[in-house]
């Protein structure tokens, strides 16, 4: 028992590194606090949702986590699922779309606890991945678009992402100058600490400067009452405490019930599948990304950790709270601050806890559009442009499935979006592998030659059938410190595969093991990147 729980609490690693964890925590809560407040107010919740899911994900997620440096906490890859789901369900009626979302996220939490104690936290490694990369990327044009509406002190038109771009220059043309002003700084600013090379600029989170930035801009134009700010005896625009952040004296009063009268709604269960799968499968790939950075080389258990989030989400719905992730930003940084455990995600939970319980005031001079620079800033990032390139480098098919899934899931959502993309690769895959059956059963023989254990495989490696080979290579690891993965007859290795692979290399090199891997002469490449799939060329 003591020795269970010296793992699951990694005393060890905080004894020897408690301040530097402390630290760790303390700029975590200085990132954290902005924008879990700027996700919940760009999913259409109230902003308490953000922090209780903050505060939650901190204490709760760490106590029962299976992560070791990870961070939990709303994210912005799940703003479009609850929006969508509030504004569905709600029908209009924001506040009664909360507390209908608020179940379903209840119900979603159940789900993932279902999903772990089954085992299924491993199929997050089957996801292609630029199905994976197209979906986010339609998640960040849509709060980018969002937010920019805020940004100029304007309501959004209409509830489509595509009709409120096409809108968005008359919202730009139309905009309250003082708001837009104020958020253009605020923009620039993050902007150009985000860029900056300079250690002293390092040290000051982005988040946390547009926060003060915009409480000073509160207070030099008075945006706490109602008026009409002038320049030089011209008026520019009215303004009052409507762009400002509104966040209860105590945080009890944001606790919100959910409301079970759409249980037996179809409608109901879509969107509790749509915050299932997008906090699942976010998740999973967040946890697997982390563990690449781990200084330790420590590896999580997914399906434990599916688990915990199911609980931190099933608690977090029936107290009001938004669902949560493993949050990969906020996880890298820190790393970067040279944490080793899950303590800092504890410590930074506790200190948002204590800020809004001891100074909720300060929050509410906070305007509406810093957050709106904040999110728009994030929202680049899940759309980068360079990730367009990155797929082409790839391959062409990866470039097609990435702007398929970003369509398709911009015009209709995101489970249809995904489902589509993958539908498509399932496509490609069955035409380039030239079979259906080895799409989904991998071909294999094993057997250990001296202390090597070689794997050799003549059907398609692809992300159908990935889990068995994922077995294979750890059933190896077991029994030999080098294993031969012999692919010279493998029709096609998928990209999902090679990045698979390219994982379990470093992850088996640096528990002191040898994975090689053998690749036939009349293997192509079908891209320029060096985990392009590689396909079989026919005997001439």
């Amino acid at each position: 028992m003591h020795k269970f729980l010296s793992i699951h609490f990694q005393w060890d690693q905080f004894k020897k590194n408690w301040k530097t964890e402390a630290v760790s925590g303390f700029i975590l809560f200085l990132v954290a606090l902005p924008l879990s407040i700027g996700i919940s107010l760009a999913s259409g919740a109230p902003p308490t949702a953000g922090i209780l899911a903050a505060i939650g994900g901190g204490l709760l997620g760490s106590l029962i986590g299976t992560g070791h440096v990870m961070i939990n906490g709303p994210a912005a890859g799940l703003i479009v699922v609850v929006l969508t789901s509030i504004q569905t369900l709600g029908q209009g009626n924001a506040q009664s779309g909360f507390r209908l979302t608020l179940a379903a996220i209840v119900m979603a939490g159940l789900i993932q606890i279902g999903l772990g104690v089954l085992r299924f936290g491993a199929l997050g490694i089957l996801a292609p991945v630029q199905v994976i990369h197209g979906m986010l990327a339609s998640i960040g044009i849509t709060v980018m678009t969002k937010q920019i509406y805020v940004l100029c002190g304007r309501k959004a038109a209409g509830l489509e992402t595509l009709e409120q771009i096409v809108h968005l220059p008359e919202a730009i043309a139309n905009a309250n100058g003082v708001i837009l002003t104020i958020g253009l700084i605020t923009l620039a600013l993050i902007i150009f600490l985000n860029k900056s090379k300079s250690k002293l600029t390092k040290l000051i989170p982005a988040p946390l400067a547009a926060v003060f930035l915009g409480i000073a801009f509160d207070k030099a134009f008075d945006l706490e009452h109602p008026h009409l700010v002038e320049l030089f005896a011209h008026p520019i625009s009215q303004v009052s405490d409507a762009f400002l952040l509104h966040v209860p004296s105590k945080l009890t009063e944001g606790i919100i019930h959910p409301d079970w009268s759409l249980l037996s709604s179809g409608l109901f269960w879509k969107m509790t599948l749509m915050i299932c799968f997008v906090a699942s499968i976010e998740s999973v790939l967040s946890a697997c990304a982390v563990d690449k950075i781990d200084p330790i080389g420590r590896r999580t258990q997914l399906n434990g950790e599916l688990v915990s989030k199911g609980v931190c989400n099933t608690f977090l719905g029936i107290m009001g709270g938004l669902p949560i992730i493993t949050e990969m930003v906020r996880s890298s940084i820190n790393v970067g601050n040279g944490a080793q455990t899950k303590w800092p995600n504890m410590f930074h939970g506790l200190l948002i806890l204590l800020f809004v319980v001891l100074f909720p005031g300060v929050l509410n001079l906070i305007p509406l559009t810093s957050f709106a620079a904040i999110l728009i800033v994030v929202g680049f990032r899940l759309a980068h442009p360079k990730q367009l390139l990155h797929a082409y480098e790839i391959g062409w098919e990866q470039l097609l499935y990435f702007l398929f899934t970003l369509l398709v899931s911009l015009k209709t959502d995101l489970l249809i979006g995904v489902f589509s993309g993958i539908i498509l690769k399932l496509i490609i895959t069955w035409v380039r592998s030239r079979t259906f059956t080895g799409s989904f059963r991998l071909l294999y023989e094993k057997k250990l030659e001296g202390e090597t254990y070689v794997i050799s495989v003549s059907g398609p490696v692809v992300f159908t059938n990935l889990l068995k080979l994922k077995s294979l290579i750890t059933q190896a690891q077991s029994e030999a410190n080098n294993i031969r993965l012999d692919l010279r007859h493998s029709l096609l290795v998928d990209h999902t595969a090679q990045d698979f692979l390219e994982s379990e290399k470093k992850y088996l090199k640096s528990n002191g093991k040898e994975l090689k891997i053998e690749m036939s002469e009349r293997h192509q490449q079908v891209g320029h990147h060096a985990l392009s799939a590689q396909v079989l060329k026919k005997d001439e």
